[in-house]
């Protein structure tokens, strides 16, 4: 869909990869409990090892909704077969060890450059703003507390899949959030980083939406974001030159 902010009256943003960088806690994680493999660049390129986790979990995320896997199970397989990709074959004492390590350091992540200043400049111009995130209330509204991001988006503009019962990629996630905060599809904006999850789900329910492409991803389909960015901060000067009424920037 052409973008045309003048027409945007709802932002909401992605958490993970989008409000905050996920590839940090899990080098630190490969750091603490893989050293060899963080060492070794060049078999284990960490940014690449991540891009197969994240994945995996987007490809297992239907069978943990389904029932099928429990979240500790989808966890544990993720990792597995991301590592098992690069020669490594993790038992599940070691990916449950490494998984866990991760979720510690994501109890101390911080924004990414531009995220506090696009929201506050966003609330000012009077649009509603929000979260949409995949994933089990309390471990994603934990992240949410370690960023503050309770202080700028209020609670009933935090939609968790898990407290939804719609998950990412599933288009109609966006068309509940769309009727409940009475916005029309074409007047929302989806901010992410996952095509998928976020670029194909959001386009399908009629939003628009801007990609935060800072992996490399190659899209899969036929999908057509309005933006693309590598960087978060990158929005800042395109998003908040919004024209006014009269035509003036």
């Amino acid at each position: 869909m052409k973008f045309n902010g003048n027409t945007i009256e709802a932002v909401f943003f992605d958490l993970d990869d989008t409000l905050y960088d996920q590839l940090e806690p899990f080098r630190n994680a490969v750091g603490d409990i893989l050293p060899e493999v963080a060492r070794d660049g060049q078999s284990f390129p960490l940014d690449a090892v991540f891009r197969r986790v994240r994945h995996y979990s987007d490809r297992l995320w239907d069978q943990y909704t389904a029932g099928g896997l429990d979240l500790e199970e989808m966890r544990r397989q993720r990792l597995i077969f991301a590592f098992e990709e690069f020669g490594l074959r993790l038992d599940g004492t070691v990916a449950d060890a490494l998984q866990a390590r991760y979720l510690y350091g994501q109890g101390r992540i911080q924004l990414a450059p531009g995220a506090a200043e696009l929201m506050a400049e966003f609330i000012a111009q009077g649009l509603d703003v929000g979260i949409i995130t995949n994933g089990p209330v309390n471990h994603q509204m934990g992240k949410i507390l370690a960023l503050k991001l309770e202080q700028i988006i209020p609670a009933d503009r935090i939609f968790i899949s898990d407290a939804v019962g719609i998950a990412k990629p599933d288009p109609r996630i966006f068309t509940h959030i769309s009727r409940t905060t009475g916005h029309l599809p074409e007047r929302c904006l989806y901010i992410g980083d996952a095509w998928l999850n976020d670029v194909t789900a959001s386009v399908e329910a009629g939003w628009h939406v801007a990609w935060i492409n800072r992996r490399g991803t190659v899209p899969d389909s036929h999908h057509e974001p309005g933006l693309i960015v590598e960087q978060l901060h990158e929005l800042l000067p395109v998003l908040l030159a919004r024209p006014q009424a009269d035509g003036t920037s």
